[in-house]
Parts: structure tokens; sequence; C-alpha cells
């Protein structure tokens, strides 16, 4: 996987605003740059996600993730520049 942490990638994203039924109200499409702050599987990023629909922050699930040697977590150094 290209998004390794704390590396700048060019993106291009498409915006949707949807109804609970489906029906786009808007879009956007547009360039952008990310910067990933850890590098998940698949599996790791799924249990963030339902930590997260569960009222939980996720933050659990990624240290316990990034404490197993050789994991699937690669954990990147703190920004110095907030962009967005």
């Amino acid at each position: 996987c290209s998004l390794n942490p704390g590396v700048e990638r060019l993106t291009f994203s498409v915006e949707w605003e949807m109804t609970p039924e489906g029906e786009i109200l808007s879009e956007w499409f547009g360039r952008g740059v990310i910067r990933s702050c850890a590098k998940l599987d698949y599996g790791t990023a799924q249990q963030v996600i339902e930590a997260l629909d569960a009222g939980r922050t996720g933050a659990e699930e990624l240290v316990a993730a990034a404490a197993v040697l050789n994991g699937p977590v690669k954990v990147g150094p703190p920004s110095s520049s907030s962009s967005s």
C-alpha cells in the first residue's frame, strides 16, 4: 500500500451529499493532498470504524495493533504542520 505514515500523496476525490435513500443532492470532484498518520491493514481499519460507530475513539484498537512487533500498524512521526 502506498499510504505510508507522514508521506504526502496526491489524490483525486469525489464528495457526494446524499439522502438516506441514496439520492445525490450535490457533488464535488477535485484534487487534493493527503498525509496519513498511520498505515493500517484492512482489519485494523475496520475495527476503528466499528469503534467509532459504537461511540468510542478507536484509540484502543490502534494502540493494541501498534503494540504488535512487525504488525499491521505503522505510525509516523507527529505532523509539524497542519494543512487541509
